[in-house]
């Protein structure tokens, strides 16, 4: 097999749309472990009831990601699984696999949608691609409609964006052409979905991504005929956002959460494994002698070099290095690492041993055939392929090093140019490998021993000449930039300096943040995610100074500096106060040389960067410091990870573990995870079990808090409804799910009536009883003194619950709304009657406002709940009794709640109930009080006693309620008798016939005013309270008894008026009366017009004095 015709996968890119049926593009593609996984959870989303079938895959350029669209289309939609080359190849792979993907399609394919993005909207691109894969389907009057459909959506986009809900229906329609082709569902691969989410931030109205949304929960509710949506992406899809407005980052915040991310990226151990099986396939090149072959490759295996990767087993690693051969061992581990960093990861590194290019592995071996390809070469052929995409990197800077130093050295020998370019190239991948150029390993890679003479002699050489310089704390070297600031000599001055003056746990503490350690196994299987704190101690503390501060537990990292301390360390683990602890586990490590050597040199970098004026003003020695204090920190938390693992350096440290005042038996990584989610079993022993992510957690995003508060608000008014009345998927609607359909919170009753209930105790899989019973405990039990409600949730997130606090507001509503009868609560000590959504959304936001208390009732008081729901016609509980109780009286009149005129038991009754703080205090004790009774204990109460009560609550409630009318009718009779009239409704209607037979009259404003409201049309109680508002200028009902008073007074003055008035009308015959309006009629033709009118008046009122 030709090189020409290896590798051509990575060799040039895929357009998926062009080549996504071609066998060229597969022909040699190998289904790595990843993409097994990738396809397994494929096949999950097959499965009846699947509802994650809408994904994106995550990697960087070159990794594969469109060839691997590309077999995956050719997959799900091939005719003849039997013929086709992308089933012969996965199941040369994995023959399960292809089993069990063939057991899910059963027969049946896929009709594929292969979509590649571009700087345009997303509805355009679909509709694209859509219209032209319709084309290998059958022709009919169908398929004819459909591309006539899709042609008349694409021409609407020059007008305006294209609408979601038309290509949702013609997705639609397309689903249903494809079942009836023999097809089983549809599956829609975007490709480049990257440029298109570029085009939605650049132009959010055109460049919509709601469509995103929407073909995501289109796939998930695709059902049996499955919809499955792969989009492919080159970085985290929020990164695109990144320039976008607030509100826009949250809507593409609600997108992202409807696609479940697949980071797609091959381990580097993987790649080798790829490289070295391509390179078997081809053509034999010219290899070192077998015996110089297979002494390399022992030494390479060997724990010594460091250079074998941690994921691939010796026996493994040496029968790769052997046959990777003539390319040398360090360049095969090198490769992966270089080329991700610095190139396009696999298509860059395939390019390299394939492509004939200057320097390229093929170039290498046709030039010197039999020669070893090392790190030199590697240097010269990135140098010369991949410079200009280079010069653009983060680390150019330090490759440029490397090329300066040469250039400003011409007498180096060739060994000491080797030496310089295996160094840059080593150095390039420090941060992301676990290569060091450390003298040994230099020497391997150019010389294929650890310990030659002359590489050696050459180090030091170039040590000596300042162009390298070398690294104490992890042996390695590093290319020398130059600088004003020796920074060798002030670290060795730092080291004297610092020799001795620091201890190992405040060094760590002080730089370094201690990474938590999670209980795994208890974390998975309760759903709430619980880690220990990891503190690192020089000196036994007391437990009380060993609390938790954001996680659920505490590992107290020993780190004696010599027996005694250790010693003492070991009687501390197992004394009584620490072993009281659950929470609390001891770790003492005991090969701790090596960190001890790696802090001392954190300290002394430290105090050089303290203590180096001149550092302000060099910049390359900033930048040499920096860059010393980084690869420091970064081996110590190397060093770190292993710290605490019992097994033996250099694996481990032999760590000892403590716990409950015992040393544990472990040896092993997985025994220490064991002991972490042991001690949160035993920590949390009543820890509920919900499974949500977004709502079983400490703090709450932005949209879960949002979805927290609608799922509340639905509980509060659709509680009736099956699943709250939600529809669809939205965010609130995965957490009913799990926190109140799953477990049975929400249910329906024997009568089918959907309702909020208590946890079964036999069918309880969220374990939520325990808890349920404490807040029945608290709650119910607190009927004199109620409890905080901030306090019931501190109480709740303790052991050994440990409720996670953005779930307990939700199971507290619940609470609440299974005991409404039961439960009060309080909002800055005020009862809340009737609890809202508005109250609920301040609780929300601060439960410390908020109390809670027990209404349930039993003894005597029990019997007086009962009698006094009979008597307001109500549910015979606390709650609704006072409800009942306090609605009737403050349904009252203003003036009842102001009058004085009352009896005092009434008084006291009234202010009772308008300081009403506790429904409990008021029913059983203010009321009472308030009536001249002795409160109501639990105790047995006298029937008689309950009689009194009732007999004098309803005597007082029915002065309260007959104060307003009583002070009407005592106004309106003043009133009537002051107009000669007989009191009550009969005298009222007199004086309303009398106002009608007064039309015509001539009066008085006052007593003009006073006719009018007499004379409107209304009923007889509406006209008392019309005049009695007149003569008080204030209605009724809103009187003080400074307005009783007034309306009384005018009542009999402006009756009195009325009435005297009213007999000189009275008194005249018809004769008269018509005489009278004659003479009016004269007088009115004789009145001057130009007069004011209070002239006109003195004079009318002078001749009536004359007539008197």
């Amino acid at each position: 097999m030709s090189t020409g015709t290896l590798g051509q996968r990575f060799l040039r890119s895929v357009q998926i749309e062009r080549d996504w049926q071609s066998r060229d593009v597969i022909a040699h593609y190998v289904p790595t472990l990843q993409v097994r996984q990738v396809l397994r959870r494929l096949g999950d989303a097959l499965a009846n009831g699947a509802t994650d079938r809408a994904w994106t895959l995550t990697g960087p350029y070159g990794t594969g990601k469109s060839v691997f669209a590309a077999f995956t289309l050719q997959l799900l939609s091939a005719v003849d699984a039997a013929q086709s080359e992308a089933w012969r190849i996965l199941r040369l792979h994995d023959s399960e696999l292809a089993f069990f993907l063939q057991e899910r399609l059963n027969g049946r394919r896929l009709f594929p949608i292969p979509v590649v993005g571009r700087r345009t909207s997303l509805p355009g691109c679909l509709i694209k691609s859509l219209a032209g894969q319709l084309a290998i389907l059958p022709a009919t009057a169908e398929r004819e409609r459909l591309q006539a459909y899709a042609a008349e959506i694409l021409n609407t986009e020059t007008d305006r964006p294209l609408d979601p809900a038309d290509i949702l229906n013609l997705l639609d329609d397309v689903k249903m052409l494809v079942k009836h082709s023999g097809y089983h569902g549809i599956v829609v691969v975007i490709d480049e979905l990257g440029r298109i989410l570029e085009y939605a931030a650049s132009d959010p109205v055109r460049g919509d991504i709601s469509l995103l949304q929407e073909l995501a929960e289109f796939a998930s509710h695709s059902g049996q005929d499955p919809v499955l949506v792969l989009g492919i992406l080159h970085q985290a899809f929020d990164q695109y956002a990144r320039y976008v407005d607030t509100a826009m980052r949250r809507e593409w915040a609600k997108v992202q959460g409807r696609f479940v991310d697949i980071a797609f990226i091959e381990p580097p151990e993987q790649l080798m494994r790829l490289a070295v099986d391509a390179l078997a396939e081809s053509h034999a090149v010219p290899r070192p002698d077998t015996e110089a072959i297979a002494a390399v490759a022992e030494i390479a295996a060997g724990e010594d070099l460091g250079l074998r990767p941690r994921l691939l087993e010796t026996a493994l690693f040496r029968d790769l290095v052997q046959r990777a051969a003539p390319l040398h061992p360090v360049s095969l581990v090198v490769l992966p690492y270089l080329f991700r960093r610095l190139a396009q990861n696999e298509r860059s590194l395939f390019t390299y041993l394939f492509a004939h290019e200057p320097f390229g592995f093929q170039d290498k071996v046709r030039q010197h055939p039999g020669a070893w390809v090392r790190l030199p070469d590697l240097f010269d052929y990135v140098a010369v392929n991949l410079g200009n995409s280079l010069s653009r990197h983060p680390l150019f800077q330090r490759w440029l090093e490397v090329v300066q130093k040469m250039d400003e050295h011409p007498e180096l020998s060739c060994v000491e140019v080797g030496i310089l370019k295996t160094i840059g190239v080593l150095d390039v991948l420090a941060e992301g490998s676990h290569l060091r150029p450390t003298p040994e390993l230099i020497s391997f890679a150019l010389a294929d021993t650890p310990g030659d003479a002359e590489i050696r002699t050459s180090l030091e050489g170039l040590h000596r000449r300042s162009l390298i310089v070398f690294r104490r704390f992890n042996r390695s070297y590093r290319v020398w930039e130059g600088s004003d600031v020796d920074i060798p000599m002030r670290l060795e001055e730092a080291r004297r300096r610092t020799a001795g003056q620091y201890r190992l746990g405040a060094t760590l503490g002080r730089y370094l943040k201690a990474r938590a350690q999670v209980a795994r196994r208890h974390s998975f299987e309760t759903g709430t995610l619980r880690f220990f704190e990891v503190r690192y101690l020089d000196e036994p503390l007391p437990a009380e100074q060993l609390r938790p501060q954001s996680g659920d537990g505490i590992i107290a990292c020993c780190l004696p500096r010599n027996d005694v301390e250790a010693q003492a360390f070991r009687e501390w683990a197992c004394g009584q106060e620490i072993a009281s602890r659950s929470d609390l586990i001891v770790a003492l490590p005991e090969q701790i040389s090596t960190l001890l050597e790696a802090a001392a040199e954190l300290v002394a970098l430290h105090w050089v960067r303290e203590n180096t004026p001149n550092l302000r003003d060099d910049r390359v020695a900033r930048r040499e410091l920096d860059t010393r204090t980084a690869e420091v920190e970064q081996e110590i938390k190397r060093l770190l990870d292993r710290l605490l693992d019992p097994r033996p350096a250099p694996v481990g440290s032999r760590c000892s573990w403590y716990w409950l005042g015992e040393k544990q038996p472990i040896d092993h990584p997985r025994g220490v995870a064991a002991l972490l989610s042991r001690a949160m079993d035993q920590h949390y022993s009543l820890s509920p079990r919900i499974w949500n992510e977004l709502i079983n957690r400490r703090v709450l995003s932005t949209a879960a808090a949002a979805a927290r508060r609608n799922l509340i608000e639905r509980m509060l008014t659709a509680g009736n409804q099956p699943r709250l009345g939600l529809t669809g998927f939205p965010p609130e609607r995965a957490i009913y799910e799990s926190v109140l359909f799953a477990t049975g919170l929400h249910r329906p009753n024997e009568h089918g009536e959907w309702g909020f209930h208590p946890p079964r105790p036999d069918k309880d899989p969220a374990r939520l009883t325990p808890l349920w019973e404490t807040m029945e405990r608290e709650i119910l039990a607190a009927t004199e003194q109620r409890i905080g409600l901030q306090q019931l949730f501190n109480e709740l997130a303790e052991p050994p619950f440990g409720a996670a606090e953005g779930v307990l507001p939700i199971l507290f509503c619940a609470f609440f709304l299974v005991y409404r009868k039961e439960v009060s609560l309080y909002r800055n000590g005020v009862f809340v009657p009737e609890p809202s959504v508005a109250d609920f959304e301040i609780l929300l936001r601060r439960p410390d406002r908020f109390e809670v208390g027990g209404a349930r009732v039993v003894g005597g008081r029990k019997l007086v709940i009962e009698r006094l729901a009979r008597w307001l016609g109500t549910e015979p509980a606390l709650l609704p009794v006072v409800r009942a109780l306090l609605a009737a009286v403050r349904a009252l009149p203003e003036h009842a709640w102001r009058t004085q005129r009352l009896p005092r038991a009434v008084i006291e009754l009234r202010e009772t109930c308008a300081r009403a703080s506790s429904p409990e205090r008021l029913l059983f004790f203010d009321l009472p009080t308030a009536l001249g009774e002795m409160p109501f204990g639990t105790e047995e109460v006298d029937p008689a006693r309950i009689d009194r009560f009732l007999e004098r609550l309803s005597e007082a409630l029915t002065a309260l309620g007959q104060a307003t009318p009583r002070v009407i009718e005592e106004a309106r009779d003043r009133l009537l008798e002051a107009c000669g009239l007989p009191h009550g409704m009969e005298g009222w209607k007199a004086l309303r016939a009398l106002a009608q037979r007064l039309e015509r009259a001539a009066f008085p404003p006052d007593l003009a005013g006073l006719l009018v409201r007499l004379r409107q049309e209304q009923d007889d109680e509406a006209s008392v309270e019309s005049v009695l508002a007149y003569l008080a200028t204030r209605p009724p009902r809103l009187w003080t008894d400074d307005d009783v008073e007034r309306a009384c007074t005018q009542a009999r003055i402006i009756g009195k008026r009325l009435r005297t008035v009213a007999a000189t009308w009275d008194c005249l015959t018809p004769q008269d009366e018509a005489l009278s309006e004659e003479i009016a009629r004269r007088v009115r033709e004789i009145l001057p017009v130009n007069v004011p009118r209070h002239v006109l008046r003195a004079a009318l009122l002078r001749l009536l004095q004359e007539t008197d």
